[in-house]
């Protein structure tokens, strides 16, 4: 895969899908700085800042930088204030970091609303919960999976 969107960036250098895949690649590659270099320059480019928030948040958030991670995040729910995945990732930020747990509540009832499936959202929303003392709430939250 990885050869393939480097070709397509041959002949489309501004291509910021493919630049968002190989950063992708890249960080499961476990090159951080390799994958935060195409995310930046998917970033650049027309329609790459809704692609490329969450991921440069995420690299961000790997690296332990957390005011950085949630300034990705929020640039990311500008871009697009439907990114679940952005919602989640800052209510973990929200409750690690043991800022409002009610903020937390809310991006994790959104993001699970809006991505029912996956099970994650519904934990973090559960421990976002639990942080209140809302532990019959939190059961039932955990009782879907």
């Amino acid at each position: 895969a990885r050869e393939a969107y480097e070709k397509c960036l041959e002949l489309e250098p501004e291509n910021v899908f493919s630049l968002v895949r190989l950063g992708v690649l890249s960080e499961q590659d476990k090159g951080l700085d390799e994958a935060e270099q195409y995310y930046l320059k998917a970033a650049k480019l027309k329609g790459g800042d809704a692609l490329s928030m969450r991921h440069l948040a995420r690299i961000s958030y790997s690296r332990g930088d957390m005011d950085k991670a949630r300034e990705y995040l929020h640039q990311a729910l500008n871009a697009n204030h439907n990114d679940a995945a952005a919602m989640n990732m800052l209510a973990r930020i929200y409750l690690e970091s043991g800022e409002d747990p009610q903020v937390a509540e809310v991006l994790a009832r959104q993001s699970a609303a809006l991505k029912p499936a996956k099970e994650q959202f519904w934990m973090t929303l559960a421990k976002a919960l639990e942080v209140q003392e809302k532990f019959d709430e939190a059961e039932q939250v955990r009782s879907r999976f």
